[in-house]
């Protein structure tokens, strides 16, 4: 299954739009606001929360995020691997070894999940908003997307840090 997670242009929510090859909706990513923590919500078209993606507050060298279930349990924090050339996000917490490896000047990342690849996310620009493009079964679809909101959240706040 394919899904793209479109960032939307103007949204004080800043919220996303998840849609499949055809842009019909498939899940609905909605923001806070106002939210120090760029807290999200990823739910069902029917509005039942899915997952809940916040950023760690306070952060030493580099951001992180965690990733929420629909209970509100805390399942995983993502964060980047330091010193790397290659870009490497490591999700820690879950009971399955997960890392997401891939270049991170086009985007093009591979999710592993106990040595075999579960998905792949790539980025796609434009002139108005991006898009990530997300392919895997159909089953992993929503926390994969919970994943894109988490690691598109830790590059917003590593590049406002640094400027």
């Amino acid at each position: 299954m394919r899904v793209y997670v479109r960032n939307r242009f103007f949204s004080l929510r800043q919220g996303s739009d998840v849609v499949n090859d055809e842009n019909n909706p498939v899940f609905k990513v909605k923001g806070k606001w106002p939210s120090i923590r760029k807290t999200k919500f990823v739910q069902d078209l029917d509005g039942n929360l899915l997952y809940k993606v916040r950023n760690k507050f306070w952060h030493f060298l580099y951001p992180s995020s965690y990733i929420f279930n629909s209970e509100g349990e805390r399942i995983c924090k993502v964060k980047r691997q330091l010193f790397k050339i290659k870009t490497n996000w490591i999700v820690e917490g879950l009971e399955d070894e997960i890392s997401v490896q891939g270049n991170w000047v086009g985007w093009n990342l591979s999710v592993i999940k106990n040595g075999q690849e579960i998905g792949k996310i790539s980025r796609e620009f434009n002139l108005f908003k991006d898009a990530f493009k997300v392919d895997a079964e159909e089953k992993d679809i929503p926390f994969l997307v919970a994943l894109v909101i988490a690691i598109d959240n830790i590059q917003d706040n590593a590049s406002r840090d640094r400027s």
